[in-house]
């Protein structure tokens, strides 16, 4: 015998965030879903152009709106972000894996729409977003880790025109990177052919390889190609590191500013301290 009930029927996801809006990013256009003061769904398009954003900031906000979600992904939602924050909105920042795994039918709703829909029940989990402070911080670091690796590549092709020239100093002092190495790099990059010159240029003291060993490393095919090369590759390193030390100032820089100052405004000599040890642990990642 099949028994009936007479309770009420569950009703449906109700609204937490009734001002929300939801932003599908593209590379230069932007789609945007939202509702208005009495509850119509719109849509809006607007181009990636920074005037545009801005006038799409103004308008949501017109229309009420507080609270814009939008996908993480690429690097497109950047600049976006920027704005919208600027103009006094809240930005939920959401990762696409958490959202499309969401049980429902999109079917044809368009993504902006979609995103609206799940943000306006306050089923969306927001990413968490640095400071301003700590995304000039993280950029710095970011640009001074990619010239790290152009410039450990710089070295691989002079290791490998030294290998051309048959020339072994490379294997003979621990660091060519260090300053004995590239006094002589420069110095065989000059057109320096004689070994025993080449040595004059650095203070043999302070290498563990006997003089024996640095004569005959030193000793190889000095053609014209591969100097040639070699001094432009020298020249390329030394841009590289001289980028390197630009933004390691910057950084420098940001990490002081996270720090209180004293009541004179200058930091103390441990709190110095502490930015160098912090600065140091930060630039090895």
């Amino acid at each position: 015998m099949v028994k009936t009930s007479n309770q009420p029927t569950q009703n449906p996801l109700a609204i937490l965030n009734p001002h929300a809006a939801g932003i599908d990013i593209g590379s230069m256009l932007m789609m945007v879903s939202y509702s208005d003061p009495s509850g119509q769904q719109k849509l809006l398009e607007s181009t990636g152009f920074s005037e545009d954003l801005i006038k799409l900031a103004k308008t949501l906000k017109s229309e009420g709106i507080t609270d814009v979600a939008m996908e993480g992904t690429g690097v497109h939602w950047m600049a976006v972000y920027e704005v919208l924050e600027q103009e006094g909105l809240k930005v939920t920042l959401t990762n696409p894996r958490h959202f499309k795994n969401v049980v429902a039918q999109k079917t044809d709703v368009k993504d902006c729409q979609w995103l609206h829909q799940l943000h306006a029940h306050g089923l969306l989990r927001s990413s968490l977003i640095a400071s301003d402070l700590y995304r000039e911080l993280k950029t710095y670091i970011h640009e001074r880790n990619v010239l790290q690796k152009m410039k450990n590549d710089t070295l691989n092709r002079i290791h490998k025109i030294l290998t051309q020239m048959n020339i072994k100093v490379q294997h003979v002092i621990s660091d060519i990177e260090g300053a004995a190495g590239m006094k002589l790099l420069r110095g065989i990059a000059l057109g320096i052919t004689d070994p025993e010159k080449l040595l004059s240029l650095v203070n043999t003291s302070k290498l563990k390889a006997t003089i024996d060993e640095l004569l005959q490393s030193l000793k190889g095919l000095h053609k014209k190609q591969f100097t040639v090369v070699l001094q432009n590759q020298l020249e390329v390193f030394d841009f590289l590191k001289s980028k390197m030390k630009t933004y390691e100032l910057l950084i420098e820089d940001v990490l002081k500013r996270m720090m209180p100052s004293d009541e004179n405004g200058s930091l103390s000599e441990i709190k110095k301290k502490k930015i160098y040890t912090r600065k140091t642990n930060t630039l090895s990642i």
